[in-house]
């Protein structure tokens, strides 16, 4: 994501060393490391196979990009994700995600953006847990072995049980090279507006590839939803913002099926 001349939603890059380490392949290669939903506690296998787009329009206010990669998972029927991008002025623009995954026990939404700081959030109580990691408090942070890269977040802050699928988190964008000129007060606020109880919703750091100049650590948050055979759609407004919000309010709307396809 591209706002005010920054990417304020960037992948990882790439790994501090590519030779296979431990770290490259439990944490640079892992998917809770990158800005999409996890399947049972597991990263996507090697894929050999692309996604679908099933959508494309880039032509006015309201563009729209559509694709489903069901066999990211073998325990998935459904994983789509459609991103509808808003022009809010001739300037700026928020985008609203839906990120539907059908199929498996867990499913968790991991996010982060160009950011270490969380300068507000509202919806969910964290407590932080003294020791450990993401993948538990005996497990210490870096322990090798853990595929699914929990290992490699630490200072968790975890609201368990929430009762509620609807929170708001707020980032404070970090133009740590100085990339612009007009850097200060730059935000990324993140509202999930969902129709379902989330199971966890946590904080936690991560810490981007060693080279660069890099930032020390970002914040990650993971929405986590557990349950049988789940059917999850994740509905997430991303607003970009300077110094002023430009949103005044947000909410669900039900949604019916008209006639025809």
């Amino acid at each position: 994501m591209e706002a005010f001349g920054l990417n304020i939603v960037p992948d990882l890059g790439y790994p501090t060393n590519g030779d296979g380490s431990e770290e490259m392949l439990n944490w640079g290669n892992s998917t809770v490391s990158h800005n999409t939903v996890m399947v049972n506690d597991e990263k996507q296998p090697r894929i050999v196979q692309s996604g679908k787009t099933k959508h494309f329009d880039d032509s006015g206010t309201v563009k729209l990009i559509d694709a489903d990669a069901s066999h990211a998972y073998s325990a998935t029927d459904i994983y789509r994700r459609t991103v509808v991008m808003v022009n809010a002025s001739d300037d700026i623009s928020y985008t609203v995600d839906f990120f539907r995954v059908k199929g498996g026990n867990e499913h968790l939404y991991s996010f982060h953006a160009l950011s270490h700081e969380i300068s507000e959030y509202e919806g969910f109580k964290p407590i932080k847990q003294p020791v450990g990691s993401y993948a538990g408090a005996t497990v210490p942070y870096k322990t090798p072995g853990i595929t699914s890269g929990y290992s490699y977040l630490h200072n968790v802050r975890k609201a368990r049980k929430p009762q509620t699928g609807s929170f708001m988190v707020d980032f404070k964008i970090d133009d740590f090279r100085n990339t612009i000129r007009d850097n200060e007060d730059i935000h990324l606020r993140m509202t999930m507006l969902n129709d379902f109880d989330l199971s966890e919703i946590s904080f936690a750091e991560g810490e981007p590839p060693r080279k660069g100049g890099n930032m020390e650590t970002m914040e990650f948050l993971l929405a986590r939803r557990s349950g049988t055979n789940l059917d999850t759609l994740f509905t997430t407004v991303f607003e970009p913002y300077q110094g002023e919000r430009y949103i005044e309010s947000m909410e669900q709307v039900a949604v019916t099926r008209a006639d025809g396809m």
